[in-house]
């Protein structure tokens, strides 16, 4: 009886250490092996330059579905508001500033709706009224990129309502696959020197990742010493999108990573742009001079 107690607490005890010596293997086998630093580097660049890809390719495919459409509709100009109520309120001379852009836009006539604009912002957006500063933006938009620096005119507006309808006609115009990203940049940086709301702020920066690791740290750099006290907080979470790091919190640092993650040698043919316009336009001078 005795022999057999012994025989028992051997098999026990030999089961009790092949139990802990299994599950000692079984938590070394599925620790995730460690990574060396240049290897985690590689993979989030390729993973920065896969995401761009996509964004740009989705970006083209958007505005060629979007021209097709136009091509295949009647150009029916802008979509003015009409609105009786607050054209009551309106001077004399006030509506016939109104009437004004209204007739450039139904003319195709850009150079006078630019003329029309640069008056009124000279002269001061606070002696027109938000209504008639709301058509204005509708009426350029009608002309989409080219007027973009009027929309920039009217961010500065004192009406948040006009602000707001700049800032959106800019992020649709941040969407267009034929700017490059230096002009993306330019965009960023003036929309960063005069808004403060977040959200429209937010929605603008997620073209950071339309652009080079370069013009991307040098537009980081420009709205975190011009921007807003709203974009330069934003500027953190724009940094660890663009490098994949929560750790970069000066220049310097941003300058470190970007001389171990420089630009990609074919780079420029995802990032220079469309040129079809400057052919385009190459092309109708050409016309003219024959």
């Amino acid at each position: 009886m005795l022999k057999q107690k012994k025989f028992i607490v051997a098999i026990l005890a030999a089961m009790l250490v092949f139990g802990v010596a299994l599950t000692a293997y079984m938590q070394w086998t599925s620790e995730p092996e460690a990574k060396p630093a240049a290897k985690k580097s590689l993979v989030a660049k390729q993973k920065q330059k896969k995401t761009r890809k996509i964004r740009k390719t989705t970006r083209v495919a958007a505005n060629e579905e979007t021209a097709e459409k136009i091509d295949s509709q009647k150009r029916i100009g802008p979509n003015f508001t009409f609105d009786e109520d607050e054209e009551a309120k309106l001077t004399e001379e006030q509506r016939k500033l109104l009437a004004a852009i209204r007739a450039a836009a139904d003319d195709d006539d850009l150079k006078r709706l630019r003329d029309i604009v640069a008056n009124m912002q000279a002269d001061g957006l606070e002696k027109v009224p938000a209504y008639i500063q709301n058509e204005a933006i509708e009426a350029l938009g009608w002309f989409d990129k080219k007027t973009i620096p009027e929309m920039f005119g009217f961010l500065g507006s004192d009406s948040e309502d006009v602000r707001e309808s700049a800032a959106d006609e800019i992020l649709d115009a941040l969407d267009d696959s034929s700017l490059s990203d230096r002009e993306i940049s330019s965009m960023l940086v003036n929309m960063a020197k005069v808004l403060n709301d977040e959200d429209i702020l937010d929605d603008a920066f997620a073209s950071f990742m339309d652009m080079r690791n370069s013009v991307a740290v040098q537009t980081i750099k420009e709205i975190s010493l011009t921007g807003t006290p709203t974009a330069q907080k934003l500027m953190a979470d724009v940094i660890e999108d663009v490098t994949d790091k929560d750790d970069i919190k000066t220049f310097k640092q941003l300058d470190d990573w970007l001389q171990a993650n420089p630009d990609d040698e074919d780079d420029g043919d995802l990032f220079d742009g469309d040129k079809d316009d400057d052919d385009d336009k190459t092309d109708d001078d050409d016309d003219d001079q024959g």
